[in-house]
């Protein structure tokens, strides 16, 4: 058929439609509008009578009997189609669909004519392609006659399919992407929030559940975590619908059956179409919130239930936010571990420090090049003299892998202690806690650090670790009323006394003859072999006892049966003592008449030590043929061991912390005297400078601020000496016979200046005829000092402070006592906090930097040397009371 001008001005047309709908998709990914304009400009450019696309309810592959019509456009005057006809093959021409169906799946596009119930329909149809699947069908039709669609026709329409399935890939792209998008935030809040330090538990899960519903937008979030023992959830954080909030508070044991579902199953569990009972009264709030769809995660680490997290919502959730969701879950439940964990380890270090006062203490200042000055410990700890440790460079103790996190930190002045791992002379690593912060020095910027080495530390918590696991094992040893008085007496023995060497015999002489006829105790301490204890059932057979263990060689052979084994940390036990065994345990000609003599007839050697670190030996054999020694008998001597390595780790400890106490307080005496010189001539400079300098001068405001920061830094010295001779228990007094009434007015005097300035009202109520009492005045005018200056702190401006004086009887003190009171009208102490204020590093404010918390502690140490107490009582939103009393004269 000739191409006639009209034709090509169609093809034209077709064309130029395809190219426009390219465009469109181009500039935007709206894919309603661009399919309703392609689909308007191709038929009219083709003359068809509808124009329409399919999308395939199954993929891959298309059938043509049930798609979804997506978009449609008809001819004027045509009626449009809301449901896909049902094509029949046109009987009178003979037509099979087949072939068409096989076109669409190899994915050719196809034109012909078919007939249907209303008549001739002319088709031409293409496949939609979305990567390598068949999405749907794009077609034109024609009912008003039959027709040949052109080649540029089907084309262009293979073409506009193409175009089309590029634009649902881009759509899909870009839906992707802001899922993907989504996540990462999500992830990044997530992140944020868990890591974030000072937040507790439950305020962390309320910013993970409050970030969810800002990124995911469901209605409603909660999050349930697992106490402890592992036996509960508890109710700790939603977000979402408001009516959750009165349903129940936080740590409130809420769960369901559904609920421990989700907890012990091992994937999300989702709903559609209605809800499970998941906590008490939730059914209210599905019927306000309108909730009806949802999923919910275990929240599972390391094989562990940590938690349940649900996210509920109002229309089914789509597949992105149960993937985001679940995206986050194993963070959630880390931070829940790690919170058990922290708690886990919180108690294991209140063991600790009930075991060991306090730990060994390095101090180092450096310039982040080189150390400038350190203490004796701090050298000690890493095995340099001081000499050879001045001037190296401070990384040189610090592991290669932690060099960056200790840069990080002195550049931004992190003040919190944190761990690392250092390394001795040796070479060998060891753990240490770092606290550090800088300051200035002639202009130079240095930082003061405290270097704590925490091995004996991890060693407890090991051990501590260990106790539940060697608890059970021991139960064993323990079955008979005699082994659990025995392991009690022995117990009570042990800690009866720090002296290990008194406490070792005792244990030697409690084993005869419960558990042996004869006992050798030998300690270990940095290679040093010693023999605490050689006790003999029958004293006319000690002194042959004793001669066999002189005869012990300083150092056993290595195939000694006995000594192979405790140097492996290992237990021996000889049930049946034969000659020949005898034979294998001696070691020279003498050792073996003096066993022979001894008629060991059974034998048990237990190591004495903890952490794998053997601290010594108990060696007790039995004479008698009656008993002999089993495997119930060697799980009661190492038990028996094990608390004796307890008590004498204990009391190793103990001494070690007594000389690095010491040590600490020596250096904090050196450091102290050495800053109070340059602080006093900083003090003496500033004042002259004031003094030489008229008021209005440049830099009088500049050097108030210089005076006024020495004298701060002065009392901060002056704090720090008297908490360490509070603790040492060197805290001296110069007593003399004051009345009460005076020592309150100077203290008014002194101090009602601050509270003017603050606006504050600061009054004095003493009582007549107050009886003297004997103190040391500038100690007691430094209590007043402090509680006033406490009071002033937290009292707002135009609140009102007393402070007061009574007679009163002490039924503690057992005497006449004078009770001296500081009232204020502030904002008062929260009753969780009380029991609290008085400990060394407390402070009334988080973040407070007006002090270092030691003021109260330091007020309760003078109190308490002048024979008196100090106590408080508040109410939150009235004020706060301190009261403390002092014994009175004469009375």
């Amino acid at each position: 058929m000739p191409v006639t001008s009209a034709g090509v001005e169609s093809e034209h047309a077709v064309l130029q439609a395809v190219l426009s709908a390219a465009t469109a998709f181009l500039r935007s990914s709206e894919l309603t509008d661009n399919l309703h304009t392609l689909l308007s400009d191709i038929g009219t450019a083709t003359g068809a009578s509808r124009a329409c696309i399919y999308e395939s309810e199954s993929s891959p592959g298309i059938t043509l009997a049930g798609p979804l019509l997506r978009a449609e456009w008809t001819a004027p005057g045509m009626d449009a189609v809301i449901a896909p006809a049902r094509l029949q093959p046109a009987t009178p021409a003979g037509m099979d669909l087949a072939p068409w169906y096989t076109a669409l799946r190899t994915g050719e596009p196809f034109a012909g004519v078919v007939t249907d119930a209303s008549g001739v329909l002319s088709m031409a149809a293409a496949p939609i392609f979305v990567d390598e699947d068949i999405w749907g069908v794009i077609g034109l039709a024609d009912r008003a006659t039959p027709r040949t669609w052109t080649s540029v026709e089907v084309e262009a329409l293979s073409a506009a399919a193409v175009v089309v399935g590029a634009a649902i890939r881009r759509r899909r792209m870009e839906a992707a992407l802001r899922e993907a998008t989504v996540k990462a935030q999500l992830a990044a809040d997530i992140g944020e929030v868990v890591t974030r330090a000072g937040d507790t538990i439950q305020q962390m899960l309320e910013a993970c559940s409050a970030a969810i519903v800002n990124r995911l937008q469901p209605d409603l979030v909660r999050i349930w975590m697992m106490s402890e023992d592992l036996e509960c959830l508890l109710a700790c954080a939603a977000s979402g619908a408001a009516s959750i909030q009165q349903t129940d508070g936080p740590e409130l044991e809420l769960a369901t059956p559904e609920l421990l579902a989700i907890a012990r199953s091992s994937g999300p569990i989702m709903w559609r179409d209605g809800l499970p009972a998941l906590w008490p009264g939730c059914e209210e709030v599905y019927r306000e919130a309108g909730l009806r769809a949802g999923v919910g995660f275990p929240l599972v680490t390391n094989g562990r239930v940590a938690g349940v997290a649900i996210m509920l919502s109002r229309e089914d959730l789509t597949r992105a936010a149960i993937d985001a969701l679940e995206s986050v879950t194993d963070e959630i439940a880390l931070a829940i571990e790690r919170h058990h964990a922290e708690g886990a380890y919180t108690r294991i270090e209140g063991r600790y420090r009930r075991l060991v006062a306090a730990t060994v203490e390095g101090i180092v200042i450096h310039d982040g090049k080189r150390v400038v000055d350190a203490n004796p410990s701090f050298a000690a700890m890493l095995g340099y003299t001081l000499a050879e440790v001045i001037g190296m460079h401070p990384f040189d103790f610090i592991a290669p892998e932690y060099h960056d996190v200790v840069r990080a930190n002195l550049i931004s002045n992190y003040q919190k202690p944190y761990e690392v791992e250092g390394i001795h002379r040796d070479g060998t690593r060891f753990p240490v806690e770092l606290k550090g912060s800088d300051y200035f020095d002639q202009g130079m910027k240095l930082r003061v650090a405290a270097v704590r080495d925490i091995s004996d530390r991890r060693a407890v918590q090991r051990a501590a670790e260990q106790l539940r696991e060697e608890q059970l094992a021991r139960e064993a040893a323990e079955r008979t009323r005699a082994q659990a008085e025995f392991l009690d007496q022995a117990s009570r023995i042990l800690a009866s006394s720090l002296d290990t060497s008194t406490t070792l015999k005792q244990l030697a002489h409690l084993a005869i003859p419960a558990l042996a006829d004869y006992c050798v105790v030998s300690t270990v301490d940095e290679g040093f072999v010693e023999r605490v204890a050689v006790v003999h059932a029958d004293p006319a057979r000690e002194q042959l006892l004793r001669e066999t263990v002189s005869t012990w060689p300083e150092v056993f052979p290595d195939s000694h049966p006995i000594f192979a084994a405790l140097s492996a940390n290992r237990s021996y036990l000889a049930s049946d003592v034969s000659d020949e065994v005898v034979r294998t345990l001696a070691v020279t000609p003498e050792h073996l008449e003096h066993l022979r003599a001894l008629g060991a007839r059974s034998v048990v050697a237990v190591p004495i030590s903890s952490a794998g670190v053997i601290m010594g030996s108990i060696i007790m054999s039995s004479t008698q043929p009656g008993r002999r020694y089993g495997d119930d008998d060697l799980a009661l001597a190492e038990e028996f061991a094990h608390r004796a390595a307890l008590a004498l780790q204990a009391a190793r400890s103990y001494h070690r912390s007594q000389a690095a106490s010491r040590a600490r307080d020596e250096m904090l005496a050196i450091v102290a005297h050495d800053l109070r010189n340059p602080l006093n001539a900083i003090l003496m400079g500033s004042e002259l400078a004031l003094e030489l300098s008229a008021p209005d001068a440049p830099g009088v405001r500049q050097l108030g601020i210089i005076r006024r920061s020495a004298e701060h830094m002065n009392g901060l010295i002056r704090d720090l000496l008297d908490a360490s001779r509070i603790d040492s228990g060197h805290m001296e007094l110069e007593r003399s016979l004051l009345a009460p009434a005076d020592l309150l007015r100077e203290a008014y005097d002194m101090l009602a200046p601050l509270a003017a300035h603050e606006t504050i009202d600061l009054s004095l109520d003493i009582a007549a005829e107050l009886p003297p009492v004997s103190v040391d005045r500038g100690r007691l005018l430094q209590v007043l000092s402090n509680l006033v200056g406490n009071a002033l702190k937290f009292t707002p401006k135009s609140g009102a402070i007393c402070v007061s004086a009574r007679s009163a009887y002490d039924d503690a003190a057992g005497g006449g006592t004078v009770r001296i009171s500081v009232s204020d009208t502030g904002s008062g102490i929260p009753g969780d906090q009380l029991p609290h204020i008085f400990a060394r590093g407390w402070q009334g404010r988080r973040g407070d930097r007006r002090g270092i918390g030691l003021g109260l502690a330091i007020a309760t140490g003078i109190v308490e040397a002048h024979g008196g107490r100090i106590w408080a009582e508040s109410k939150v939103g009235e004020g706060s009371t301190f009261m403390f009393t002092l014994p009175a004269e004469g009375v």
